[in-house]
């Protein structure tokens, strides 16, 4: 199958985008970063994945429309020369014939955040890299997402997941070294699965994932096995046979992890702002509880809380933070 973003039932069947081979893909590619080199002042994709030989649609990144250039969804079809597009934020698809392929092509323009582009081409890049080992960050509260690389600290992220992680840095050698694999094998690039899987492997957070792989498999193995076949290969052929050098690294834990990037990327500040929040948000939360628990309500409720406040007000809460930052007045 190729792109899906025009076999809605609306277009009628007439708008049918199969894959694109291999020998066309390159110069529908350089044809198309052209044509939006026109409005935007940076244009680029990500690198494919090893082993590909067609390709479901075309996927460019910009960022930056050129001034005094119009953007538009309508501006780009006309340039595009595209039959239909479907207008989305970030992302919008253009459906293009090609007299070679004679079919239609699905072409996808995301429209990064400035100072963005270079991140998002390096998260998609080399098909399924991010998320293999995306599965390894899991179980140390590691995020990379198309904003950067983020991480939790235990216990907040399953409250409120958004509020509970640190964002540390969006830059791609900062994110592969962190993971603990080679940055001069990434920008070498990956001719086989083989060297993508093996390069993935020498992350060490894998050390972790070599007795709980399965166990997360649970979570996360089913929907990428389903949906994506170069998981499916790390899975269920690469991880079983997996044989470890005799070099292994240590094994590391969650909570080292986490003191090694406020280190690294300077984030003592934020995880403390980040619990001091999330500890104010706890602690008011039990004064609610206790507030409406008790037979009492008004001047009375006041009276019988107040001396509990002001004891709690000298001493560090259970949750780490100061009472007097948290206190909630009744």
């Amino acid at each position: 199958m190729g792109g899906s973003a025009f076999s809605a039932s609306k277009y009628g069947g007439k708008l049918p985008t199969p894959r694109i081979p291999m020998h066309i893909y390159p110069r529908l590619l350089i044809q198309f970063q052209q044509t939006l080199s026109q409005f935007y002042k940076n244009v680029s994709s990500p690198l494919p994945a090893p082993e590909k030989t067609d390709y479901g649609d075309i996927d460019i990144l910009v960022e930056e429309p050129l001034p005094q250039t119009p953007v538009s969804a309508t501006e780009l079809k006309h340039a595009l020369n595209a039959t239909e597009f479907i207008k989305a934020s970030p992302t919008s698809n253009f459906a293009i014939w090609d007299d070679e392929l004679k079919a239609y092509v699905q072409l996808d323009v995301h429209v990064c955040r400035r100072g963005g582009l270079e991140w998002e081409c390096f998260h998609h890049a080399y098909g399924d890299l991010w998320n293999i080992l995306g599965v390894m960050g899991k179980p140390f509260g590691v995020l990379v997402n198309n904003a950067g690389l983020h991480i939790s600290a235990q216990g907040i992220k399953a409250r409120n997941h958004k509020d509970g992680m640190i964002f540390l840095i969006a830059r791609p050698r900062h994110a592969i070294e962190f993971f603990g694999c080679d940055w001069a094998k990434y920008e070498k690039g990956f001719k086989t699965v083989d060297e993508l899987f093996s390069f993935c492997a020498e992350s060490r957070l894998l050390y972790h994932l070599e007795t709980n792989w399965k166990l997360i498999g649970r979570r996360d193995e089913g929907r990428l096995k389903e949906k994506r076949p170069l998981c499916r290969r790390w899975f269920t052929e690469y991880l079983p046979s997996y044989k470890p050098r005799n070099e292994m690294k240590p094994v590391i834990t969650r909570e080292e992890l986490l003191e090694d990037a406020l280190i690294k990327f300077d984030k003592r500040g934020a995880y403390k702002a980040l619990i001091d929040k999330w500890g104010k948000e706890e602690f008011d939360k039990m004064w609610t509880r206790i507030a409406e628990a008790l037979p009492v309500k008004g001047t009375e409720l006041a009276l019988v809380l107040r001396p509990l406040q002001t004891r709690l007000k000298k001493e560090d809460t259970a949750l780490g933070v100061q009472a007097q930052n948290s206190g909630k007045k009744v």
